[in-house]
């Protein structure tokens, strides 16, 4: 329970980190909830007077390349045991296609998700990956759609109204 407060310092500076202070409204939000948590630390508090440390641009470019840097290990091994991939247009236009829509657009868009109804009902978009998985799966892969499909979306839309309603 010790690191808790630990944990929680670390996620408001890195809110602060890509947010900065140009949104002071949520930063004061957040400032109270860590003093609401026992966190006085004047450090924390500190964070949410400042300006950008860090483009969020410049984040996800710095997340990709941690991430291509963790994995070249693995890369190497498996040239290493398996060998290359065979290089045709499908596995180009594939890896272009996750590099692309589900990278670069997908993190675009949920930050102007955000910006535009803040990260409560920004989050609830989230329950819907199994919803699209599940229909894409339907259209591209031929899956059949089946009773228990129908009854997990029609869960998951009665909690979007649900929660989503006025008053």
């Amino acid at each position: 329970m010790a690191a808790d407060p630990l944990i929680f310092r670390g996620f408001l500076f890195q809110f602060n980190i890509v947010h900065g202070g140009s949104h002071h409204h949520r930063h004061k939000h957040f400032a109270d909830a860590d003093r609401h948590a026992g966190n006085d630390n004047p450090y924390i508090m500190g964070c949410f007077q400042g300006k950008n440390i860090i483009h969020p641009l410049s984040l996800l470019v710095l997340t990709f390349g941690w991430g291509a840097l963790i994995l070249l290990p693995l890369y190497i091994w498996e040239l290493a045991v398996v060998g290359s991939f065979s290089v045709s247009l499908v596995a180009i236009t594939s890896i272009l296609y996750v590099a692309i829509f589900p990278s670069i657009v997908a993190y675009f868009c949920w930050n102007r998700g955000i910006e535009m109804i803040g990260a409560n009902r920004t989050g609830l978009f989230m329950y819907f990956i199994p919803v699209f998985a599940s229909v894409m799966a339907i259209f591209f892969l031929g899956e059949t759609l089946h009773a228990y499909h129908g009854m997990g979306m029609a869960l998951i839309l009665a909690g979007m109204v649900i929660f989503n309603r006025k008053g």
